[in-house]
């Protein structure tokens, strides 16, 4: 009775979208192969931002819509679910 119980609620589970993370920490190592995978480009608007707001990261927008600020040197960088969280939570707007 158990198993075929817990077995309708994996299969409900597995039928919910993924929920993704606003926000993602992104170790050195995964910077250049994440920009070269998801065909990241300088967005040139956040840069400006940016720039303006004397913050120093490079703004990779990936064709999902995802958005990448890379550190100075490539040491690490920060994943944005998408443009309006990234002016959320830095306050670019």
């Amino acid at each position: 009775m158990f198993a075929a119980h817990a077995k309708t609620i994996l299969k409900h589970i597995s039928l919910l979208p993924m929920v993704r993370q606003e926000v993602i920490v992104v170790a050195e190592k995964h910077i250049e192969a994440g920009i070269k995978k998801y065909d990241g480009k300088i967005d040139s608007h956040i840069q400006r931002l940016l720039s303006n707001a004397q913050m120093s990261y490079v703004p990779y927008r990936f064709s999902d819509g995802r958005i990448l600020l890379v550190l100075p040197n490539n040491s690490g960088a920060f994943l944005y679910s998408n443009e309006q969280t990234l002016f959320e939570k830095l306050s670019l707007e």
